[in-house]
């Protein structure tokens, strides 16, 4: 009797451990939850820690598709659309060089146009961002941050 009684106190013990371990980890993701990105359309909101300005009335805001089939980026800077190639494996995230149309625009577009396209080259990983995503440099600093588009 006085083996089983040590027996299950160690099995108390052993689950005890084991639940605080997967409790802890949890809290290390700062209330993240799994999230997809393919599939997504993603909207840029914040670009090297500047808030991005919502799009005016009848104009497309800043955005990227990541689609599984063929690995492939599309996108729109608040210029030009892109498209390319990425890869993706777990939290690490590099785009190729991305096609582009040529349209131009005001200088502050043009601007914010050419942040976003290095930021998409200078991308390494990603990680969530609560229910956003944030793209991350080599060093795993944020360079932008994207929330889900509106249907």
């Amino acid at each position: 009797m006085n083996r089983t009684i040590v027996l299950f106190a160690a099995l108390v013990m052993a689950l005890g451990v084991g639940c605080h371990s997967a409790s802890h980890d949890a809290s290390d993701h700062r209330g993240s939850k799994s999230i997809a990105i393919e599939d997504v359309d993603w909207r840029l909101i914040n670009l090297r820690a500047t808030p991005v300005e919502p799009a005016p009335a009848g104009t497309r805001a800043p955005q990227l598709r990541l689609i599984p089939e063929g690995a492939r980026v599309t996108g729109y800077t608040g210029v030009n659309d892109f498209n390319g190639s990425y890869q993706l494996s777990g939290n690490t995230l590099q785009f190729s060089p991305l096609a582009m149309t040529k349209r131009s625009a005001l200088p502050p577009l043009m601007r914010l146009e050419e942040s976003f396209v290095d930021a998409l080259h200078e991308t390494h990983g990603w990680r969530p961002y609560n229910e956003d995503i944030e793209l991350l440099d080599a060093a795993g600093q944020p360079l932008a941050r994207f929330t889900r588009s509106a249907p």
